[in-house]
């Protein structure tokens, strides 16, 4: 149970993608979100903050937004020679944005990786060119003497245990998983 107070205007979900050309040469950032605008605001400011592994900041944009229903597009960019996401090095650039109308402001944060992959249709899996053997469990949310009431900790001690074993790759279970694994599975590769 979590009790959390958020101001009249706050993001609901940010929706932030990465793309990278086949070479690796050339990133693309498109951000969305979805307000969470229960009393009805018409506009508002936004500051989004591209910061990359190391935490360096690469890129801002603010905008001012005249519609805040639906899915609102918040800046799209280009990144020249981003830092590649791979199950060895899972670089994970952050994306901030925050939002706010008269003196009230709300942030949030997403991770987001640079990587190609394609599934050659009869053939081997690549990722950012290069060929991929999955390795890899399935894992339902569950645990002995706790069932799906797993800690963070727990579930943090699972997913390091399975990235030592040499997975790189999970099959998750027939419901949506905590935020906490999806997390993991981009910071551990």
């Amino acid at each position: 149970l979590n009790l959390v107070y958020t101001p009249a205007l706050s993001v609901d979900k940010l929706f932030a993608s990465a793309e990278v050309d086949a070479k690796g040469k050339l990133g693309k950032v498109s951000v969305k979100a979805r307000f969470h605008n229960p009393v009805g605001l018409k506009s508002a400011q936004a500051k989004l903050t591209l910061r990359d592994p190391q935490g360096k900041v690469v890129a801002t944009k603010t905008a001012d937004l005249n519609s805040l229903s639906g899915d609102v597009a918040i800046a799209d960019f280009s990144l020249k020679a981003p830092a590649i996401w791979s199950t060895e090095r899972p670089q994970l650039y952050t994306v901030e944005l925050s939002v706010g109308s008269g003196g009230d402001q709300y942030s949030i944060i997403e991770k987001i990786g640079f990587r190609s992959f394609e599934f050659v249709e009869g053939g081997p899996f690549l990722l950012n060119g290069r060929r991929v053997l999955l390795r890899g469990p399935h894992r339902h949310e569950d645990h002995a003497g706790v069932g799906a009431a797993m800690t963070e900790e727990m579930m943090r001690r699972e997913m390091k245990m399975m990235k030592d074993m040499g997975v790189n790759f999970i099959r998750l279970g027939h419901y949506q998983q905590s935020s906490i694994i999806l997390d993991l599975c981009g910071s551990l590769g």
